[in-house]
C-alpha cells in the first residue's frame, strides 16, 4: 500500500512539474513566433474583460511583461460561470489553474483619440477553445 501511495504522489508531482510557468511561457513565446504548446500553470491574480473577451491574468497588472493571460471568449465564459456555480472572477481569483493550449506573443497597440498609434507593447496570451483544456481547483 505504501508503494502505491508513494507512486501516486510522485506521479502527481511529476504532472505539476510538467506545467510551464508564466515567466517561462512569456520568454519562450517571445522567441517562437508560432507560439509554445503546452500545459501552463498559473495563479489567477487579476480578471479583466475587453470587447467580449475575458482574461485570467497571472499578474495584477495585465500590462506587466511577465503576465500570462488566458483569453476566454464570452460563450465559454458563460459556460465556465455555470460550471463554477458563480462568477469566474469571484471563484478563480487567487486560485491556481492549469490550461493546455498555445502561448503566443501578441502585439498590443496604444490608442489615441480612438485611433491606433505606432506605439505598442507585447502580451502573451493563451486562447481557450474548450473548457476541457482548463483544469480548475477542487
Amino acid at each position: 500500500m505504501r508503494d502505491k501511495t508513494i507512486w501516486a504522489l510522485s506521479a502527481a508531482m511529476a504532472l505539476t512539474a510538467c506545467t510551464v510557468s508564466p515567466p517561462s511561457a512569456v520568454m519562450r513565446a517571445a522567441s517562437q513566433p508560432q507560439g509554445v504548446t503546452g500545459t501552463f500553470g498559473l495563479t489567477v491574480r487579476a480578471v479583466g474583460e475587453q470587447g467580449g473577451v475575458f482574461y485570467l491574468n497571472s499578474e495584477l497588472d495585465y500590462r506587466d511583461q511577465r503576465n500570462l493571460s488566458i483569453a476566454i471568449p464570452a460563450d465559454l465564459y458563460a459556460d465556465l460561470a455555470a460550471r463554477l456555480g458563480g462568477s469566474p472572477r469571484e471563484k478563480l481569483l487567487g486560485k491556481h489553474i492549469e490550461v493546455t493550449g498555445v502561448a503566443r506573443r501578441v502585439t498590443i497597440f496604444f490608442l489615441a483619440n480612438g485611433r491606433r498609434t505606432d506605439k505598442y507593447y507585447y502580451q502573451t496570451h493563451i486562447e481557450l477553445h474548450s473548457l476541457d483544456d482548463l483544469k480548475l481547483p477542487r
